[in-house]
């Protein structure tokens, strides 16, 4: 049986030319703090992979700390904006479908340190309003953060016009990038944010790396302490060979991000065309028009969320798996483990219950062929109209 993997948001194949990068931080095992011959040559390694990702996102290489992923680099830059602001705690925003990295931080400042939270709503297809966010504003709110583009169906926000209200009341603002870096092209400045985190893994990069660029590295405290690795703001070894990693992931999207999202939009277009005319009773939950900026009506040009009537989520995508060799999810996979069928993004979206447990998260990338999306169609018709045989 033929394996298909359409899973890309929870994780993405590491690209050859990012395990080749990694194979020289294989060869390079000095610790970047010796000063030695061999920690010189893994600090040149670092040096190398921090300018590839500063190119990337626009921006210069001393506005970046490495951090151990997404959900570090979120926790980095709310955490630590707001050390500073631990006797006197003020108000946050950010929206109610965030990832769980942002949620729970800010549900724990809450909680310990008597933060006030706002978590924004959003309409039906996962947008939030810059006007109730502007509304939402109080003399004491300390930090915003909202991400650019949802994991679980792909809405982007609009981050520009975010950023614009934050810079006119002076307050930080942080973006949440993981999901958009390598499928939409980031530019720090054009963006207008504070800081904004990503994660290697999500495309074409290994797992346990990531960064977090800050515009003013001064304005954040550290909230891991030790050696003073990465400008005293990310204390521990470097993991040089994730490191290189990352560098390569970055340079790679860098070259063909835009090529990537006008193959991929024609594959999204190809996929939802192809269901409608095979299969009945499905809806897209978000936006199905596909964007490279934070237009009202965009999404990322690799995440459909389907609802499909008369079908459990999560017995799809069991089907799929065992009887035709492809994988998918029914939501994020830093919380399916936890909740099967529990979305908060499709329940902020005003899902039902039963909706949301009809619903499966379809996610590719760059190396997905049309070959790939005509035998998904197939085995999603086929499942599905055995499923609803089954609860007839």
């Amino acid at each position: 049986m033929p394996y298909y993997y359409f899973d890309y948001n929870a994780t993405s194949p590491i690209s050859k030319r990012v395990v080749a990068a990694m194979q020289r931080g294989f060869e390079e095992f000095g610790n970047p703090s010796s000063m030695h011959e061999a920690g010189k040559r893994a600090k040149r390694l670092i040096k190398q992979a921090r300018e590839q990702t500063a190119a990337m996102l626009g921006c210069k290489p001393d506005n970046l700390v490495l951090t151990s992923g997404g959900t570090e680099a979120n926790n980095l830059a709310i955490q630590g904006r707001l050390q500073a602001c631990l006797n006197n705690p003020g108000h946050l925003v950010t929206s109610a479908v965030e990832h769980p990295s942002v949620l729970e931080v800010c549900r724990h400042l809450s909680l310990v340190h008597g933060f006030e939270t706002t978590f924004l709503s959003v309409n039906k297809q996962g947008h939030l309003s810059p006007r109730e966010l502007e509304e939402a504003i109080q003399p004491n709110t300390q930090l915003i953060s909202v991400m650019l583009a949802n994991n679980e169906v792909g809405t982007i926000q609009p981050i520009r016009r975010i950023a614009e209200i934050a810079r006119r009341q002076r307050i930080f603002f942080h973006c949440d990038a993981v999901q958009a870096a390598g499928k939409l092209p980031l530019d720090v400045e054009e963006l207008g944010v504070d800081a904004l985190s990503i994660s290697a893994h999500k495309f074409g990069g290994p797992k346990g790396i990531g960064a977090l660029y800050v515009r003013d590295p001064s304005s954040i405290l550290p909230i891991l302490h030790g050696g003073g690795q990465e400008g005293g703001l990310r204390s521990g070894t470097e993991n040089v060979l994730a490191i290189a990693g990352l560098g390569e992931a970055c340079a790679e999207a860098a070259l063909d991000v835009r090529e990537a999202a006008q193959s991929g939009g024609r594959l999204k277009r190809k996929l939802l065309t192809a269901l409608a005319e095979r299969l009945e009773d499905f809806t897209v939950n978000g936006v199905t028009e596909t964007g490279m900026d934070d237009a009202d009506s965009a999404s990322l040009w690799n995440t459909v969320n389907l609802r499909i009537d008369g079908v459990d989520g999560q017995e799809l995508a069991e089907v799929l798996s065992i009887d035709h060799g492809v994988a998918v999810s029914v939501g994020s996979a830093c919380s399916s483990g936890k909740h099967q069928h529990h979305s908060h993004v499709l329940s902020a979206m005003g899902l039902a219950k039963q909706e949301i447990e009809s619903s499966i998260r379809i996610s590719f990338g760059k190396t997905t062929t049309d070959e790939a999306i005509t035998y998904l169609v197939q085995a999603i018709t086929e499942a599905v109209h055995s499923l609803r045989s089954y609860a007839i």
